[in-house]
């Protein structure tokens, strides 16, 4: 696909434009974390797992839809998959303020999942196309948007269910979704895919390259899926804990959960920019080996004699800040390794593989909720699972050395690539 010369404005335009997107694709998936009890009784279901059975299907949806829109991205237009995207997201959730049984909701929510599913593998896609030498730096900034979503989401939610309903911020925040999907396909700036033979002789040899490097991908991610159901499992984990055995209100369980994601507008930049150097790849054993211990603190700070709620507020913060500060460091360290124009299909398949993994830990920590039955009123009964989902994240630092391979690979090869730009 060819496209015309950006204005002056409109390349980083489009960068703040992804920002929005991220904003909204995060925030339709937090928000109904705080929210699972009041679904329960609202749906008059029997189980607390089918309500966190909700986001996990949203989830699985939204990952499985990530290999086919990267797909789609790479080969039509990566503006108009985020935009449609953005869209029908929206529309669902509007929708969903309005069912009338547990399965309704099933079905808006698989939709949802699905539409939602087109952000990651088009946006990041993007954004490496525009800035091939400085992705961190560029999916640090779009990364702001993610960590005000992970803020808003629960926070509004929580606050407009208190207050209303939980269908009011379903409503609300829909309405608010078709309006940045009009802004974003009248303003956004649509990048020239740079194109490689799939099938070119190299060293004197035919080489398949997107099998290749979806092949280091696949595992890559599959590592990878360690950090998302560790990291997405101390999310629904936390309210769950808060509510169960620290007896928060949904309105203060909404709050704490968007405040524990909020630094990570200051850390996303922050990190992707110093990552932009040779050492990317410690950078992200860095904030991944930290996001995982500081997961241990949450139960531990919980514990305390006094003053509770602000030191399990600052475990959640700190935990959050580098797990969510990893996305864009891991995430340009992939876009940096692979040609331009499989980057849709390389970050829809991590996305797929990652958070369809990820994607059962709601539904996981739902079930581990009803089996702690009387005693998920002690604090001390959650020092396991938490300290369970912290390893998760530590060993998704695996998936690194799968992902410093394939650079090698590409640079033996001759091929391509913003962190090896060796030519063709």
């Amino acid at each position: 696909m060819s496209a015309a010369s950006p204005r002056p404005w409109q390349k980083p335009a489009t960068v703040g434009l992804c920002g929005l997107l991220h904003f909204f694709t995060h925030a339709f998936v937090a928000m109904l974390v705080p929210l699972y009890l009041l679904i329960r009784s609202d749906l008059a279901l029997p189980r607390t797992w089918m309500a966190t059975l909700l986001v996990t299907i949203q989830g699985a949806a939204y990952c499985l839809t990530a290999l086919p829109a990267g797909r789609l991205a790479d080969a039509i237009s990566r503006k108009l998959a985020l935009t449609l995207g953005l869209l029908v997201n929206s529309l669902a959730f509007i929708a969903l303020a309005f069912v009338g049984s547990y399965w309704q909701a099933v079905v808006i929510l698989l939709i949802a999942g699905v539409a939602g599913g087109f952000y990651h593998p088009a946006g990041n896609a993007l954004l490496v196309s525009m800035y091939p030498q400085k992705p961190g730096r560029v999916m640090g900034l779009a990364g702001m948007g993610a960590a005000v979503g992970f803020f808003f989401g629960p926070t509004f939610a929580g606050w407009r269910a208190d207050a209303a309903s939980w269908r009011a911020p379903c409503f609300e925040l829909g309405l608010a979704g078709l309006l940045g999907a009009a802004v974003f396909w009248l303003l956004a700036y649509e990048a020239h895919i740079r194109r490689t033979a799939d099938r070119a002789a190299r060293n004197g040899r035919p080489f398949p390259l997107s099998r290749v490097v979806l092949g280091y991908v696949a595992g890559m991610s599959l590592l990878l899926g360690f950090r998302e159901f560790g990291g997405s499992g101390v999310g629904s984990l936390s309210s769950l804990y808060l509510q169960s055995a620290q007896a928060f209100t949904v309105k203060k369980t909404g709050l704490f959960l968007g405040l524990m994601s909020l630094p990570a507008f200051i850390g996303n930049p922050i990190f992707g920019s110093l990552s932009d150097s040779p050492r990317r790849l410690w950078w992200a054993a860095g904030v991944l080996l930290t996001a995982g211990a500081c997961a241990l603190l949450i139960p531990f700070a919980g514990l305390a004699a006094t003053g509770r709620g602000p030191l399990i507020l600052a475990a959640m913060v700190l935990q959050q800040l580098f797990l969510l500060s990893s996305f864009p460091v891991v995430e340009a360290a992939l876009g940096e390794s692979v040609p331009d124009q499989l980057r849709g299909r390389a970050f829809g398949m991590y996305t797929t593989i990652a958070g369809v993994i990820g994607s059962t830990s709601a539904w996981a920590m739902g079930s581990v909720l009803d089996l702690m039955r009387e005693r998920a009123a002690s604090p001390a009964a959650f020092v396991l699972p938490f300290s369970l989902l912290a390893l998760m994240i530590v060993a998704s630092i695996s998936a690194l050395f799968v992902l410093r391979a394939l650079r090698r690979r590409m640079q033996r090869e001759g091929i391509e690539t913003p962190v090896n730009p060796v030519g063709q």
